[in-house]
């Protein structure tokens, strides 16, 4: 039974880490720059913090591309984990004795699975922390712009890599 709770805790939080990457892109983008700038000259510390990063295209780009990849890792991670613990979970419900039963069971319990996790995907890890940070942009990039700029420090290299990829610059014409 421990097993099952520490799954469950672990399907849960790539959910939650994939809603706060979500509503910390969402956030940042739907800000009110008003807000967040009277904020700031009342003393705020993180609604300079905000402020900064909407200020700076370079540090608004990282941000940007942090909560990308995070949303990309914890969806993966999802996927990956989730899908293989609950399809064994409903394969075992189904699970016969014979081989073709056994077969068609972990079918069954991989479409189950992953059904019930992009429902919950869909719903807890993009939905609901979108309409929440939109509802209460300035409060919700203040909160997470903290958390985001963190896991931006520990993952820069992946970051910048990703950032300076041709596909992410738009292409230099050269003059002739």
């Amino acid at each position: 039974m421990t097993d099952a709770f520490v799954a469950i805790g672990l399907i849960l939080l790539f959910l939650l880490a994939n809603g706060l990457f979500v509503a910390a892109e969402f956030a940042i983008v739907g800000a009110p720059r008003a807000t967040l700038e009277h904020q700031a000259s009342l003393g705020n510390r993180l609604a300079r913090r905000v402020v900064a990063i909407l200020d700076n295209a370079r540090r608004r780009n990282r941000y940007l591309a942090t909560t990308q990849i995070g949303v990309s890792l914890a969806s993966l991670g999802l996927g990956m984990y989730g899908e293989h613990v609950i399809a064994s979970w409903i394969a075992s419900w189904l699970e016969p004795l014979d081989l073709t039963r056994w077969i068609a069971a972990h079918t069954v319990g991989s479409v189950a699975a992953v059904t019930i996790l992009t429902y919950a995907h869909i719903l807890l890890g993009e939905q609901v922390p979108k309409t929440l940070a939109l509802q209460s942009a300035a409060r919700t990039a203040m909160w997470v712009s903290p958390i985001i700029e963190a896991i931006e420090k520990a993952t820069l290299p992946l970051v910048v890599a990703l950032r300076n990829s041709r596909g992410c610059h738009p292409r230099r014409r050269r003059e002739g």
